[in-house]
């Protein structure tokens, strides 16, 4: 058997503490004071606490349960209720906080989940993750792709030698793929449009293992169809599939001792040498290079983690040990010098190897040995990638696929192991399993606290491990039922799930080895699902989070706001947990939090459209994704995790003294093989769950779930009216409306409904409202508003279903959209208000057919508003009038002075006022 390499492993017994009694010794780890992160400091909310709940009897016809009757359960669900203490339902709505906010009205008492606030979290991270790739790391790949291809050409038709010529050849090409992936209307050098364009055709195709036209080894094409949250718009694809070019690709040292491999490692090292002596001496924009991949690779880091495979700036150090510090100077045939050129690759298989098997490998290879090399912008190791990785097959002979138990159970959750034991007998089945695992745990529970602090994906990580312990005396008797332990795994899966599904595109998978607003409510108490540990833990996070962003200055006032409403949220949650698990009850404004949580976590996870817009789709009006987080070459499958929607929870705890039915929402979560050529987008999967195609739950959460996870019909919106639900949609034709252009209107139901029809109100920029004249059309409602006369600035167009049942009339439900009313002169004028001389940065930015510019002016001025190109050639002047104080909005609709469409590219944006102050700002524009 093989065995672990690149750590020094100890034995189970001596670090395995979740053996212990004490609740904090019952988790794989345990950050008690300050860490020093290179991100700044991890600050960890303490929490000390005995729990001392006493128990309590449900009575068998639930009489000592005060509001039993105001549900309708089914005899199984009772069942269970009496047995355990809660039950889950199917889900009834498409969001966490439908539930929340349904409950409310319904004057049903709350039970806030642990589920609710870790799918908060997610939310934030993905939507800051989607701003700075569409707001700036987009952009500076766009830069660095042209600027390395534009120097790989011009080292090309340097190069003399056969060799030199055949590898700078490759890196042309390969700078090419990425450039064009990302920007489709670049241009392709002529000497490599074969060897390009039969690389996008399997790119575009991502069908599976085929042999790479470029590399000459198989690559797996199937990775790069866009999924994940880079579906919602044409430039989260074109990104994602140029970084997973640049992820996956390898220039490998040394594939295999044959003649031919060891010939092919020569070259591939010799590319990898040409690529980073490139990056060390080009500037783009007058800046270095290396400092403009910096800035898309760190701040990555700090969400996901460091490269597994060789870095630029590894690669850098051993160039200049090898080939001297002036190795700038040399000739390009110098590095293909075969002593020098041996010495390194020596070296460099000195350096760290992968820990993650993300490649084609045969089961009689060492993966750390063929595929040991360098990537441009690698993919980087996450811990669960290496867990599977060592738990499939060859380490684990035969299995070829994990399961996503695999990480709780090395994470120290017993009831995984069980599971994983006496439900799916892997144990049994797999004969290297136990010891592998048992070696993993000895490993991960051998970390210190800097290693589960380091980033962001480790902290997640961390921060759920208070749901894996068992809870046992002193907590309500619901959590100490094994139902619950399973109810735990289902929240730690989902969640688990949500950050792979957030970081698919940086987070390097592992393979299988190859073988041959609401009305004023009565308050009605409630509960908090009691796992102070988690808030403290998810608290800590937020915080790390935002401050180590804002550390790099990369935070956004919009995401800052919420992740600091999400840490004094959490530390409120952990508080009354506290309390609770002390037999201390809430006081009023803790009751009111709790009844308001839904609106708590509406507000926290809904940005304005000057955001949402950039990087949304109506994909995420539903919580359901999906990831694919595991390969197997040899079934030619891949080992997807979902989830779907959140279901109903319905836990008898005891509230001010009584017995009571408490509700609230917890994740359904899904593992299932797909066909590696079929990887599911966030779309496909949605449309699976509603058309009845999901796939069964897991079969161990029968415990809590009798009714599976799965619902064959569409996601609902919450409705103001009991359970019923329905989705309004609203469209609106053009979106970028001009001063007495008309504004064309059509809403419609997501599904049918017998009853009621819509009304629209216009909230126009003066401040008035206007009403919407509608008729029936195809089973919608369309209408039309001139906008003549109307003032420029944003308007508000809300629709909501309108319905009457006996006697009473009910908004079931409704849309919004917010524009902007451009004046015809492509200046907008805002109402003014006080303030400095200043330029805000346009939006979208990149973007694609027009953007808007705003601006302030403390007086009034003489204003010249002109874009420049990279040359400083002027290319249109926007505003050139006296304006008054205010704030103003120019639009620029990408085309010149003479009306032609200007290229993609980089342009500046210069506003000039009379006494020759100067504002700068930098856009990007791509089509």
């Amino acid at each position: 058997m093989k065995q672990l390499k690149r750590f020094v492993l100890v034995s189970i017994a001596a670090f395995c503490p979740f053996f212990s009694t004490s609740t904090s010794a019952k988790m794989l780890a345990d950050i008690t004071a300050d860490v020093e992160t290179e991100f700044g400091t991890y600050h960890p909310y303490p929490v000390d606490i005995v729990p001392q709940v006493p128990s309590y009897t449900i009575r068998p016809d639930f009489s000592n349960v005060s509001n039993f009757a105001d549900f309708n359960f089914t005899e199984q669900e009772r069942a269970l209720l009496l047995e355990n203490g809660f039950v889950a339902t199917a889900p009834s709505y498409k969001q966490l906080y439908d539930v929340y906010k349904a409950l409310k009205e319904r004057e049903t008492p709350i039970f806030v989940t642990t589920d609710c606030m870790l799918h908060t979290f997610h939310v934030l991270y993905d939507n800051m993750l989607r701003l700075l790739e569409v707001n700036r790391f987009a952009s500076d790949l766009d830069a660095l792709n042209r600027a390395m291809l534009d120097k790989m050409e011009t080292m090309y038709d340097q190069a003399e030698a056969p060799e030199v010529e055949e590898a700078l050849k490759k890196d042309m090409a390969y700078f090419a793929v990425g450039t064009k992936l990302l920007n489709p209307a670049a241009a392709i050098p002529e000497d490599v449009v074969d060897l390009v364009e039969a690389e996008l055709l399997l790119i575009d195709a991502h069908e599976g293992f085929d042999f790479s036209p470029i590399f000459g080894y198989q690559e797996d094409y199937s990775q790069h169809k866009p999924r994940g949250h880079y579906t919602r718009n044409e430039l989260l694809q074109r990104y994602f599939r140029s970084m997973m070019w640049y992820g996956r690709m390898m220039f490998r040292l040394e594939p295999d001792s044959t003649e031919a491999g060891l010939k092919k490692g020569r070259e591939e090292t010799l590319q990898a040498i040409y690529i980073v002596k490139a990056v060390n001496q080009l500037e783009v924009g007058g800046r270095p290079a290396l400092e403009i991949w910096d800035e898309i690779y760190t701040p990555t880091v700090f969400f996901v983690g460091k490269a597994d495979d060789l870095t630029i700036y590894e690669y850098s150090q051993l160039i200049e040990k090898v080939y001297g510090p002036d190795y700038q100077s040399l000739p390009l045939e110098q590095f293909a010098d075969g002593q020098k050129l041996e010495i390194f690759i020596q070296e460099a298989k000195r350096l760290r190897d992968p820990a993650v098997c993300s490649s084609f490998v045969w089961e009689w290879e060492e993966f750390e040995g063929v595929t040991k090399g360098f990537r441009f912008m690698g993919q980087r190791y996450i811990p669960d990638s290496h867990m599977f990785t060592e738990l499939t097959h060859s380490q684990v002979w035969g299995r070829l696929f994990p399961m996503a138990l695999d990480v709780l159970s090395v994470l120290g959750s017993q009831r995984a192991s069980a599971i994983l034991d006496s439900v799916y007998h892997q144990s049994q089945n797999y004969p290297d399993y136990p010891a592998k695992v048992d070696s993993l745990r000895g490993l991960f529970a051998s970390f210190d606290d800097k290693v589960w602090a380091q980033n962001l994906y480790w902290n997640w990580l961390y921060s759920l491990m208070p749901l894996l312990f068992p809870k046992d005396e002193g907590y309500p008797i619901f959590m100490q039922k094994k139902a619950w332990a399973d109810k735990e795994l289902t929240t730690a899966l989902g969640s688990w799930t949500e950050l792979r599904h957030d970081t698919i595109l940086y987070a390097k998978q592992s393979y299988t080895m190859a073988t041959a607003m609401p009305s004023p409510l009565a308050l009605v108490q409630g509960y908090v699902e009691p796992n102070p540990y988690l808030y403290a833990r998810l608290a800590s996070l937020a915080r790390f989070m935002r401050t180590g962003l804002e550390q790099r200055g990369l935070l956004i006032d919009e995401v800052e706001k919420r992740l600091s409403s999400l840490e004094s949220l959490l530390l409120k949650l952990k508080t009354i947990s506290e309390k609770e698990l002390t037999n201390i009850g809430p006081d009023f404004d803790e009751y009111e939090l709790i009844c308001s949580i839904g609106d708590s976590l509406e507000a926290l996870v809904t940005f304005p459209p000057e955001i949402s817009e950039q990087i949304g789709s109506d994909t995420d009006d539903q919580m359901a994704v999906v990831a694919d987080v595991h390969t197997d070459p040899n079934t030619r499958q891949c080992l997807e995790e979902g989830v779907g929607y959140p279901l109903n929870l319905y836990v008898i705890t005891k509230v001010e003294g009584e017995l009571v039915v408490t509700q609230g929402a917890i994740f359904s979560y899904f593992e299932f093989k797909q066909p590696m050529s079929e990887r599911l987008t966030d779309e496909e999967w949605q449309e699976m769950l509603q058309g009845g195609a999901a796939p069964d739950a897991p079969q161990w959460t029968v415990s809590f779930a009798p009714q599976g996870f799965a619902t064959g019909q569409p996601p609902l919106a919450h409705s103001s009216e009991s359970r019923e639900a329905i989705a309004l949609r609203l469209s609106v034709i053009p979106e970028r409306p001009t001063l007495g252009e008309e504004i064309k209107i059509r809403a419609a139901l997501s599904s049918p409904y017998q009853e009621g029809e819509p009304k629209v109100i216009i909230e126009k920029a003066e401040g008035d409202s206007v009403a919407v004249p509608l008729a029936e059309q195809d089973s919608a409602y369309v209408g039309g508003i001139n906008t003549e006369g109307w003032q420029p600035g944003q308007i508000v167009i809300k629709a909501v279903w309108v319905t009457t049942r006996a006697g009473r009339r009910y908004e079931i439900c409704q849309s919004r959209k917010a524009l902007v009313l451009a004046p015809e002169t492509g200046v907008e004028e805002q109402s003014p208000s006080p303030g400095n001389f200043h330029l805000e940065q346009n939006h979208p930015n990149p973007f694609n057919a027009a953007t808007a510019i705003p601006f302030c002016l403390p007086s009034e001025s003489r204003v010249r508003l002109v874009i420049y190109d990279l040359l400083g050639q002027p290319v249109r002047t926007l505003v050139n009038a006296e304006l008054p104080r205010g704030k103003h909005r120019a639009l620029w609709d990408g085309k010149d002075d003479s009306g032609r469409e200007v290229s993609s590219g980089t342009y500046f944006c210069c506003l000039k006022t009379g006494e020759n102050t100067l504002k700068v700002r930098k856009m990007l524009l791509l089509k």
